[in-house]
């Protein structure tokens, strides 16, 4: 009798008779030589900026072709890989650097159909600077947030232990110390986008400036020469939050009797290797002040 041979990962489908009835199978056992089970396929999308690695594992299988282990890993295309029903299923992803954890997930855990993988990265990491200026912080008009701090630390001591009455083996002085400070990266020089948390703030100026018609001596009204300064225009910074980019500016929400809503604005100064802020607005030109209060700064690279 002639004897049909067929390897196992070809076979795609197999169906069987009840009666007059097909039925489809989804998992065949062909005696204690192997199993067969049901292929379908698993599709992988491209790996998204801000995630580093996306891994599916096969837990478990019933099908002889179906070994436990890494199933299939995301790239820079998509990508597909077969899985068999019955099949169980895991998928896990790493963030890249500076970024939050992804969500990632599987349309399905245990396989009865093709099976999808969905990959969303995480948010940018918002990081603190270690700023050498205390917070809450005062910027008048225009402020430099420093991209260098140093670091101090005590190198050496002349103990009056280890001091001969004088000096001790290293040159220092009997109970002197020596500090040396080295210079540490905030990571703000490398900033591309700032979150700050502004606590409050208030602009006043006005509009208008009288010089009571002095003649050098005396006012037209017979006093001392003087000026009077009138239309007072203010606006009181509302406590916020704002996010913008380096280079960027942004509105300020405020109330007050501006007609413009003042303005932050972020900047990277090279010849200072520095981050500014800087507060404008819409005033007149005798401005009495200028000032926002930030309680809070972050940066993301």
């Amino acid at each position: 009798m002639a004897q049909l041979q067929i390897p196992l990962a070809q076979l795609k489908s197999v169906r069987y008779a009840d009666g007059s009835v097909m039925y489809q199978a989804h998992t065949v056992h062909f005696g204690s030589a192997a199993t067969w089970c049901k292929p379908y396929t698993l599709s992988m999308p491209p790996l998204p900026e801000g995630v580093a690695s996306c891994v599916v594992q096969r837990l478990s299988s019933a099908c002889t072709l179906g070994s436990a282990g890494e199933l299939i890993s995301a790239g820079s295309a998509a990508s597909q890989a077969t899985v068999y029903h019955g099949d169980t299923l895991s998928v896990s992803a790493v963030a890249a650097d500076g970024y939050e954890d992804p969500v990632v997930s599987l349309s399905k855990t245990t396989v009865d159909d093709d099976v999808t993988v969905s990959v969303t990265a995480g948010a940018y990491s918002w990081l603190t600077p270690s700023s050498k200026t205390p917070l809450p912080m005062t910027v008048n008009s225009s402020g430099s947030f420093a991209c260098e701090y140093q670091h101090c630390y005590v190198a050496a001591t002349c103990s009056y232990e280890d001091c001969d009455g004088c000096y001790c083996d290293n040159g220092l002085a009997c109970g002197e110390s020596l500090t040396l400070c080295d210079d540490v990266d905030s990571g703000l020089k490398n900033a591309s986008r700032l979150r700050v948390t502004v606590s409050s703030g208030r602009f006043s100026g006005y509009s208008n400036m009288d010089d009571c018609g002095c003649d050098g001596c005396y006012c037209t009204d017979g006093s001392d020469c003087h000026t009077n300064y009138t239309g007072l225009v203010y606006a009181t910074i509302s406590p916020q939050v704002v996010e913008l980019n380096i280079g960027e500016t942004v509105g300020l929400a405020c109330s007050g009797s501006q007609t413009v809503n003042p303005t932050l604005k972020a900047e990277y100064v090279s010849s200072d290797n520095c981050i500014r802020l800087t507060v404008d607005g819409t005033l007149p030109s005798y401005s009495r002040t200028k000032r926002i209060v930030i309680s809070k700064l972050e940066y993301k690279v």
